[in-house]
């Protein structure tokens, strides 16, 4: 035997409207604003809440950061950014203070070798970060038979042409693996040029006669 269901019934409430009009046009049109306007005060209109945008979103899912919106070229200005959160709850975003400075080689022949650093690059005339690490070491790779280097390599080669050095060495190694293809990680923060990166430098201009 089913059980008796002891829920008293819901009520509710319905309004059925139903009219007849007799006319000619211009009646019946006068008619039909007439219920039109009746039945707007019946039921008012109701406009949904503006809602804010949504954020800009990256493709991995998270808000993109200040960095990650830096075009690709100008990886001379490239300083990975920090944020911080104010009083009001709006995070802003500000640069890392520049690296401590890494060592300076000084047991490097400039000279021997084939051809000498500075004659390479003023052969390659590299223009930027990411040209000069790669002008590095390919002629590193290819003149001295060192395959690996660090920020020491860097800090110490710009020294010797009087190039602008970036605030932060490191970062620039990151970009240019991340963005390019330039260049692979290896321990003890170590990199070494990928044959892309080769490929790069091999496409630079020469001198006549270089």
């Amino acid at each position: 035997m089913a059980k008796e269901n002891n829920r008293p019934n819901s009520r509710g409430k319905m309004t059925v409207m139903m009219f007849q009009l007799e006319g000619d046009d211009r009646t019946l049109q006068q008619g039909l604003d007439t219920i039109r306007g009746a039945i707007d005060k019946m039921v008012p209109l109701r406009t949904a809440p503006l809602l804010p945008p949504p954020p800009n979103k990256h493709r991995d899912g998270g808000t993109p950061s200040p960095q990650q919106l830096l075009p690709l070229e100008d990886e001379s200005q490239v300083e990975e950014m920090d944020t911080e959160e104010n009083v009001g709850g709006v995070r802003t975003a500000r640069p890392r203070p520049p690296e401590k400075a890494p060592e300076v080689l000084k047991e490097i022949d400039w000279e021997t070798g084939g051809v000498p650093f500075k004659q390479f690059c003023e052969a390659k005339k590299p223009q930027g970060n990411p040209d000069r690490y790669v002008v590095i070491a390919v002629w590193f790779k290819k003149y001295r038979n060192t395959a690996l280097i660090d920020r020491s390599y860097i800090y110490t080669c710009y020294g010797m042409m009087n190039w602008k050095k970036p605030g932060r060495l490191g970062d620039v190694f990151v970009n240019l693996q991340r963005r390019k293809g330039w260049f692979e990680s290896r321990s003890g923060d170590m990199w070494e040029i990928t044959l892309l990166g080769e490929n790069r430098v091999d496409e630079l201009p020469e001198r006549a006669g270089g």
